[in-house]
């Protein structure tokens, strides 16, 4: 059963992908003088493409609270590359990602013509061009999502939020809008932190197969009902981490694993990874 699941998700992501990828780029090319139909036009047929696809894979989502409005700066926590085909489901906007998607089998044509910013982590001089680049969007009445812990995570704790490409809304006290992201699957799969989020030393093709098995997906995006606003990037991200973790939910144990999903041997203080936001957690 599983390999009929496989193999019919694999045909059916890349016809689908195929055909929206077609009727996005001619759109976008027979719209090209005329910006603001052209941007509508991208969003609104990504959205259908990344719904197509949560149907394929029977992904669910469930939203709570209210999904702020366009344009926004908006970030949440990060735990697969399920995390953009999620958001894109529900918020028509543009995504800052690591520049490995480009080299992506399948999503990576798409996911160019999408407008994505992709970001080179390993320069830090790229951060300039992509603060530049999210200030355009946004000043183009485009919606702009960023993951600020700046890597994903087996979904256990909410990482530190970086606070380097916080540039627009701290220059322009635009506001920081905030959500977090959860998953979980069929008891009779595999545990969603290891199923869906992506994190180690996994690589996308062997990881993704997996999840394509996968009988059915929960995938709950939670808005916080407020914003923050600021001229202090760090102070920024410092507050809108702390609106992420009021309406984070871990996915996995956190008694059972450290932020990178390995198993803890021995009592909790024995491991200094997270050992702070943990008995935070657990205090509140």
């Amino acid at each position: 059963m599983q390999i009929f699941r496989l193999v019919y998700r694999l045909i059916a992501i890349t016809v689908w992908t195929a055909v929206m990828y077609t009727i996005i780029l001619v759109g976008k090319a027979l719209l090209r003088f005329w910006p603001h139909p052209r941007r509508n036009w991208r969003s609104t047929w990504v959205k259908w493409w990344a719904s197509g696809i949560a149907y394929i894979v029977n992904m669910r989502v469930r939203v709570i609270g209210p999904i702020p409005q366009s344009p926004m700066f908006l970030v949440c926590n990060h735990v697969s590359y399920v995390d953009i085909i999620l958001l894109f489901t529900r918020v028509k906007a543009i995504f800052v990602a690591k520049g490995d998607l480009e080299e992506w089998p399948v999503f990576n044509k798409l996911i160019k013509v999408a407008d994505t910013i992709f970001i080179n982590r390993e320069n830090n001089k790229d951060i300039l061009r992509v603060n530049a680049l999210i200030e355009k969007a946004i000043q183009n009445h485009d919606s702009v999502i960023v993951f600020p812990e700046a890597t994903s995570s087996s979904g256990n704790v909410l990482l530190d939020f970086k606070p380097s490409l916080y540039q627009y809304p701290a220059k322009h006290e635009f506001p920081v809008s905030c959500a977090s992201i959860h998953y979980s699957t069929n008891g009779n799969d595999r545990p969603a932190y290891l199923s869906v989020c992506w994190w180690g030393a996994v690589t996308f093709a062997p990881h993704f197969l997996d999840f394509l098995k996968l009988s059915r997906v929960e995938a709950t995006i939670r808005f916080s009902e407020v914003n923050v606003r600021g001229k202090n990037r760090k102070h920024l991200a410092q507050q809108s981490w702390q609106l992420v973790y009021d309406k984070f939910v871990p996915i996995v144990d956190l008694l059972e694993t450290d932020e990178y999903g390995n198993k803890l041997d021995g009592p909790i203080e024995n491991h200094s990874s997270s050992t702070s936001l943990i008995n935070r957690k657990l205090s509140k």
